[in-house]
């Protein structure tokens, strides 16, 4: 059994939670402009620097599990943790998405390269994110469940994944390594799209029961149509018309967009996630996730 200095209680996810909150805030806000590469990079780094090496070996992203079998609910409360954590990471960097063709091609090269960088964080970030959903929602029995979390994160993570795609050339590189975080993710079109098909299965299945999940299940179906299907002929053909972006030229990754559609629905109370969390609050997303019940006894009617 590990040292018992290190080990968890119950109410220790909460304090990382708010923990979390607060180093982002501390970050301050993006400036009320456009999208600054350079400010977001440095508070990824600051994040990848500062924040992760403090985490406690229990919920750590390499986690040791020792205590699991002493405190029953620990692995849930981790998964909570990394869902939080990775989709600060999308909030962080989503405005990458939102960045019109001119904006990109007016940029010098190495902001290129960097944008492609941060492109392949998102990805990377939404891949781990929708990874801790899914285990989380295992931990639960993949039960049909109203809990707002599984839902919340299954939406916000899918989109951007989907809205990435959107690039024919994604990922540049075919799926180098994200590094900052420990090469955690590989990251691959593929990967991405199967990742998206999945969530959009989860919202589904939980229709039956949440009205959210309904909401975001059309949503995410809707995004998901209108993703080029890349059969070689059109992928050679795409190949020699679009730009090539530069490779990139760091240990993290790349990937470029020219260009996104407006991602707008009606009729819906669920968020859609390009914008989401980011603006003069900063990147961390939705603060009503802190107001759970410290003891995590969660009510039966959100299951």
């Amino acid at each position: 059994m590990p040292e018992d200095a290190d080990a968890p209680e119950s109410f220790t996810e909460r304090i990382l939670q708010a923990r979390l909150a607060e180093f982002w805030r501390s970050l301050g806000p993006f400036p009320n402009t456009k999208y600054d590469l350079t400010l977001a990079e440095e508070r990824y780094e600051r994040f990848c620097s500062e924040f992760i090496p403090t985490l406690p070996p229990a919920f750590s992203l390499q986690a040791n599990k020792e205590w699991d079998i002493c405190l029953s609910i620990l692995p849930l409360q981790r998964q909570l943790l990394y869902m939080s954590i990775f989709e600060s990471i999308c909030s962080n960097f989503r405005p990458v998405l939102l960045l019109e063709s001119s904006d990109i091609l007016n940029l010098p090269l190495y902001k290129q390269v960097l944008l492609s960088s941060q492109r392949k964080a998102l990805a990377a970030a939404a891949l781990n994110e929708l990874d801790a959903v899914a285990t989380m929602h295992a931990l639960l029995g993949s039960s049909h469940t109203r809990f707002a979390s599984i839902i919340f994160h299954t939406f916000e993570a899918a989109v951007p994944l989907v809205c990435l795609c959107m690039d024919c050339d994604f990922p540049a590189d075919g799926g180098k390594n994200s590094q900052n975080m420990g090469n955690l993710t590989s990251v691959t079109r593929e990967r991405c799209m199967q990742a998206a098909d999945n969530a959009l299965s989860r919202l589904q299945m939980l229709a039956e029961v949440s009205p959210k999940a309904d909401a975001g299940a059309r949503t995410l179906s809707q995004l998901l149509d209108r993703v080029p299907k890349l059969e070689a002929p059109v992928i050679e053909m795409m190949h020699s018309t679009v730009r090539s972006w530069p490779s990139v030229l760091t240990p993290t990754s790349d990937g470029l967009v020219e260009g996104l559609p407006s991602l707008e629905h009606s009729n819906t109370n669920i968020t859609v996630g390009i914008p989401s969390a980011v603006g003069l609050e900063g990147p961390y997303p939705n603060w009503e996730l802190l107001a759970m019940p410290l003891n995590l006894d969660y009510s039966m009617d959100e299951f």
